[in-house]
């Protein structure tokens, strides 16, 4: 069986967000800072779960609701 090439894939991979729910997307910084992508798959809301390290971008077109988390697992997410 021969094994996906995960490290060249990753990166294409990265740049598409996935499809969770019909009205749900989760993806990476690099979608969530594409005007293009966010627009093309009719985004409306952006949870930004990274609000430390990642800016939200397009405030005029899209409605953020930011978090400051860390991306660690000592992260404490329960009270969310």
């Amino acid at each position: 069986v021969e094994e996906w090439p995960t490290a060249k894939l990753l990166p294409v991979f990265q740049r598409i967000p996935s499809q969770i729910l019909d009205f749900m997307f989760l993806g990476s910084k690099i979608p969530a800072e594409n005007r293009l992508t966010l627009s093309g798959i009719s985004i409306s809301h952006i949870l930004n779960c990274a609000g430390t390290i990642c800016l939200n971008r397009f405030p005029q077109e899209f409605e953020y609701f930011t978090l400051y988390l860390l991306d660690a697992p000592s992260q404490d997410i329960s009270s969310l």
